[in-house]
């Protein structure tokens, strides 16, 4: 696959993918409109973005894992 495939590919999955995880979490966290992301302070969204990262460092540790892991099973 090419790097321009690639980034088509990549878009329209997250295009897909992006607006009704959005709206899903607005009918979690902001379903009466009173909260919301522009509401937050700077501060707010910077806390936010790090617990976001937090995850992410997670998510990213157990795929490596299971990488690593199926990998090893390959090489036997």
């Amino acid at each position: 696959m090419t790097d321009p495939e690639l980034r088509d590919v990549a878009l329209a999955e997250f295009l897909q993918f992006a607006m009704p995880k959005f709206n899903r979490g607005i009918q979690e966290h902001n379903p009466d409109g009173e909260r919301g992301l522009w509401r937050m302070s700077p501060l707010q969204l910077c806390r936010a973005m790090k617990e976001e990262a937090a995850d992410q460092w997670f998510y990213a540790n157990a795929l490596e894992r299971k990488l690593l892991d199926d990998q090893g099973k390959n090489d036997n």
